[in-house]
């Protein structure tokens, strides 16, 4: 069986990155603007050829700052049945999956038990409401769309070893798509959420950059952040990082079949 997957951080539907790498934050973009990109973002999934039959979304906004829900609206221009969305819809850092294939269960998880002190406010603003989404596809297997802290190694290892401990229990074949914030190819958490996992192309020092991800826009790609990994029964036939003109990431669509 083959099937595709396409990972995408939306940026809460801001659009992508204008000028500078850190002008990247854009809390004032209006939500009618917000509103229109994830219309827009809808339109380049619809166009896509083929399209993807499973799509898994990061920074989803849900009812975050009374923001738009862009990815009902994105559900609604493509016409996907099937969401899955994490359990915290209040959070601005959701994630979230549409798929044309019907799911069997979902399990969804924040990444609890920061410290505060310890770590400082950048940590619980931007680490405390990220966590992951899961659907068990029939004929796919377990899918993961997930988003790790961009800030710290140590807390994505702690976001790792949680997201692993919370996937113990599923035997299907897993496929695990997000942005992981790892802006080394050597990243620690990198290894330990995908440990036995592989993606195309494979991840090694000498490529790395070459397959950045971040940031889309004016600036300069320069980290390899989002992927798709899948189990050793599954084989990535093909991954390609795709710009839609509406994120500050780019997406990547991988081709999955079975071994």
């Amino acid at each position: 069986m083959q099937f595709s997957v396409f990972t995408l951080n939306l940026r809460h539907g801001q659009g992508p990155v204008k000028g500078t790498a850190e002008a990247n934050w854009a809390l004032g973009a209006r939500r009618q603007t917000m509103r229109e990109n994830a219309e827009r973002l809808g339109d380049f999934l619809l166009k896509l050829a083929p399209s993807p039959d499973i799509i898994c979304l990061q920074e989803t906004n849900a009812a975050a700052f009374f923001w738009p829900d862009i990815v009902r609206i994105i559900q609604k221009r493509i016409g996907y049945p099937h969401l899955a969305v994490s359990a915290r819809m209040f959070l601005p850092h959701n994630n979230a999956i549409l798929s044309r294939l019907p799911f069997r269960r979902v399990l969804s998880g924040q990444f609890h038990g920061l410290e505060l002190i310890r770590w400082g406010w950048s940590a619980f603003l931007y680490s405390a409401n990220r966590g992951f989404v899961a659907a068990e596809i029939a004929g796919v297997g377990l899918v993961v769309s997930t988003h790790f802290d961009p800030y710290h190694e140590a807390l994505r290892c702690l976001e790792a070893r949680k997201l692993r401990r919370a996937l113990e229990d599923f035997d299907p074949p897993l496929v695990m798509a997000g942005d992981f914030n790892s802006g080394r190819y050597d990243d620690e958490a990198l290894r330990i959420a995908t440990a036995g996992l592989t993606t195309s192309p494979e991840i090694t020092a000498a490529n790395f950059l070459e397959h950045a991800t971040w940031p889309a826009g004016s600036v300069a790609a320069k980290r390899r952040l989002d992927y798709v990994f899948v189990s050793p029964s599954l084989c990535v036939i093909s991954a390609t990082r795709l710009s839609t003109g509406y994120s500050d990431h780019f997406g990547v669509f991988a081709r999955v079949a079975s071994r």
